[in-house]
């Protein structure tokens, strides 16, 4: 079981490295901040761990700040930076004997196409996960903020889209009290389409983070 160990002590390892998700308030930061941990991880790309760990954080970061796509590069960066294997099908997985739990994960999903999976009693990892199909996008975020979860796309205004740069910009609900953690962020950049906020139902206030 080698490998197996291998990969055990090297998601140990990037455990470590990986930080915490920052609440709402303090994305932007959070966000420079793991951009430039990862500019100086891949300073020394044998340390993987690290590498890994910081990568793990910035997909974090990421998605929190409603940039999916963004997210998932990370992510995957991270894994291949790692050498993580990855099992192509169920199959694969069934033959192999040393294999992370991640990739037979893949495998359920990829077998199960355009179906709903529920994987029950992940040893070390959650109780439950419910994984769905890819829903495509919408508006420049994932379709099943609309399908599913009933948000509404909403434009971000004219107004506070940045010149220059780029901008988060948040949504809260006029009902929540003032320390309330925002119901949707998008992060958009100048001269690029801007994705739009998927928001419930409800009076919303915007602000933004430079």
């Amino acid at each position: 079981m080698k490998t197996a160990s291998c990969v055990v002590g090297l998601l140990l390892t990037g455990a470590a490295y990986a930080q915490p998700v920052p609440p709402m308030q303090s994305l932007m930061e959070q966000l420079r901040q793991s951009e430039q941990a990862v500019t100086n991880a891949r300073l020394q790309p044998e340390n993987k761990g690290r590498l890994f760990g910081t990568l793990q954080t910035y997909g974090n970061v990421l998605s929190f700040a409603g940039d999916a796509e963004g997210a998932m590069a990370a992510l995957d960066e991270g894994r291949k930076a790692a050498g993580v294997p990855v099992a192509g099908s169920a199959v694969e997985v069934a033959a192999l004997t040393d294999v992370h739990a991640e990739d037979a994960i893949r495998a359920i999903v990829a077998a199960a196409r355009d179906k709903r999976a529920v994987l029950l009693n992940q040893s070390r990892f959650v109780d439950m996960q419910v994984i769905f199909p890819d829903y495509g996008h919408q508006h420049g975020r994932p379709a099943w903020l609309i399908g599913l979860a009933g948000r509404t796309a909403s434009p971000v205004p004219a107004t506070l889209l940045p010149a220059t740069g780029r901008r988060l910009v948040l949504a809260y609900d006029k009902a929540h009290g003032a320390d309330a953690l925002a119901v949707d962020a998008v992060l958009v950049q100048a001269g690029q389409p801007a994705p739009s906020l998927m928001l419930p139902p409800g009076e919303m206030r915007l602000e933004t983070q430079e």
